[in-house]
């Protein structure tokens, strides 16, 4: 099992022919566990929580999700070897590219 981000596009062929994702990978069931869980539990968070057994996202609520990721990315970077520190930069970089006007769901889990 994995954790990710899956969304779907209002005009999901538009979304491809642009190379837009419809998934974006979080982190293995284990390392999600391991490293991401214990992260946001210590920084208050309450999406991140949710996501090891998978929520939709209510788009109006994006923003909130996205800070909690950032906030989380911020964690890890203070230690730049923690092996999830690349991959949360990486995932923080990948939801800033997201346009809601063109998002038809969003879960992640």
């Amino acid at each position: 099992m994995s954790v990710a981000v899956v969304i779907k596009y209002l005009k999901p062929a538009a979304a491809a022919a642009s190379g837009a994702r419809d998934e974006l990978p979080v982190a293995t069931e284990g390392v999600y566990s391991k490293y991401w869980m214990p992260a946001a539990l210590e920084l208050g968070c309450t999406w991140l929580t949710w996501f090891q057994t998978g929520a939709p996202v209510p788009l109006k609520d994006l923003p909130a999700v996205i800070d909690e990721f950032r906030r989380v990315r911020d964690y890890f970077q203070r230690d730049p070897t923690s092996p999830v520190a690349e991959r949360s930069r990486w995932l923080v970089d990948e939801l800033e590219r997201l346009d809601p006007s063109t998002l038809a769901e969003l879960f992640i889990g």
